[in-house]
């Protein structure tokens, strides 16, 4: 079930809707967002049997922000790769632009500028500049 907007109370409301049509589950895997945390939690009153688990992408997105959130260089590097997207957008370098940048959730995509940076150096060391000019 997709929705724009929810409750604790609500998510435990269609937990228990769907527990009553398919069966309760055995376990639950949420990213930890307060509602769902909040939904779960008043779901396994009812059915102690199932465990709630961290969703792992979440779990490690949530233990990198901790780490780099106040790491002075690596926001240098995606506040110059954001300012840079502008600079290069519509020439010939736009082969160069690194990955649009998500406001949210932007620890869990932060592997594509760091691959996308390695590759850039890569080919800088290799003086490979042949994709300058190709459409």
């Amino acid at each position: 079930m997709v929705a724009a907007s929810g409750t604790g109370v609500w998510v435990a409301a269609v937990l228990e809707q769907e527990s009553a049509r398919a069966g309760g589950p055995a376990q639950i895997v949420c990213d930890h967002g307060h509602d769902l945390r909040k939904g779960v939690a008043l779901f396994r009153q009812q059915a102690q049997g199932c465990v709630e688990t961290y969703d792992i992408s979440h779990a490690i997105a949530a233990h990198l922000k901790a780490h780099w959130r106040d790491a002075a260089r690596l926001q240098g590097f995606l506040q110059q790769a954001s300012t840079t997207s502008s600079h290069f957008q519509h020439t010939d370098l736009a082969f160069l632009l690194p990955p649009r940048q998500r406001t949210k959730a932007r620890y869990m995509a932060i592997d594509s500028h760091i691959d996308r940076a390695q590759c850039l150096i890569g080919d800088s060391n290799r003086g490979d500049f042949s994709a300058i000019g190709r459409p």
